[in-house]
């Protein structure tokens, strides 16, 4: 299930790949996490405003170091980050199936919130656009989890590995 919500997620994140790129407007956000993934320096301020949104860039880099020389018209970067984005909203769909199963419990309506989740704007524009917000639902999706399975010993690591 969680292969297929990759592809899913890659699809309907493709399109900053060709069609447009986030860099080509002028989003100071998704600017800064394309040279934070590429490795350029951060600004003074940068380092400030952004210093606790570090783990979709560096799970991107290893990405953008095996992919480089082997995308043609892709960028390398963007590539990383979407398919470290895809990965997080992936894990965020399967989250959101054991969650809506475990409250439904049946599979056809638990299989439309993922479905639904995907699909939503700001999944597509934010979360799948060069920016780190898939890591934020991500962790939400993990405190949800945890306080509905009653793991609470998920939570302080959760909030450690989150702000840390």
């Amino acid at each position: 299930m969680g292969a297929m919500f990759f592809l899913m997620c890659f699809g309907l994140g493709y399109a900053m790949l060709n069609r447009y790129g986030p860099n080509r407007f002028p989003n100071y956000d998704s600017q800064f996490y394309y040279g934070a993934v590429a490795g350029a320096p951060p600004q003074a301020m940068d380092a400030y405003i952004y210093r606790f949104r570090v783990l979709v860039p560096a799970v991107a880099r290893p990405i953008l170091w095996l992919s480089r020389g082997h995308l043609r018209t892709w960028d390398p970067v963007w590539f990383a980050l979407l398919v470290t984005n895809s990965i997080f909203c992936s894990i965020s769909g399967v989250l959101i199936l054991i969650l809506s199963l475990r409250m439904t419990g049946i599979p056809s309506v638990a299989l439309m919130a993922p479905l639904i989740y995907f699909v939503n704007f700001t999944v597509v524009n934010e979360q799948l656009a060069g920016l780190v917000d898939s890591c934020e639902a991500w962790f939400l999706l993990i405190a949800m989890y945890a306080l509905m399975e009653r793991k609470y010993w998920i939570l302080p690591i959760c909030c450690v590995w989150h702000h840390g």
